[in-house]
């Protein structure tokens, strides 16, 4: 079988634009969603997880850079974050199993809890 050969948009070099997938997964009963901005490159301008999961579909440049500009908790407690692996893991402060909201890129690498690289 053969792929589809779908086009990069416009002044983008091929391959070097991908189509990241964030799978999200939410354990909490507090709604709580984090945002994240480009600084650089080319992408969506913000993406925003939460405060249910499934997944996030975005098109993304080689070398862009998101760090978190924002997150909000129901519960009003704020947001623990930290990083298993290339998981991004909140915990609502309650119990601290930081399994409240998880993000996991399917391409990049989240280089700390707040800033996240198209390192391809």
């Amino acid at each position: 079988d053969q792929e589809p050969l779908i086009a990069p948009a416009s002044g983008i070099p091929q391959g070097a634009e991908k189509t990241v997938t964030w799978s999200v997964s939410r354990n909490a009963g507090d709604s709580n969603t984090v945002t994240f901005s480009k600084q650089s490159g080319d992408g969506p301008s913000a993406i925003t997880f939460g405060p249910n999961g499934g997944s996030v579909t975005t098109q993304i440049s080689a070398g862009a850079v998101y760090t978190r500009t924002s997150s909000t908790a129901s519960g009003g407690r704020g947001l623990s974050f930290r990083l298993s692996g290339n998981t991004l893991q909140l915990d609502d402060n309650v119990d601290r199993d930081f399994n409240d909201l998880q993000v996991t890129p399917n391409f990049g690498q989240f280089t700390s809890d707040s800033r996240w690289v198209a390192n391809w």
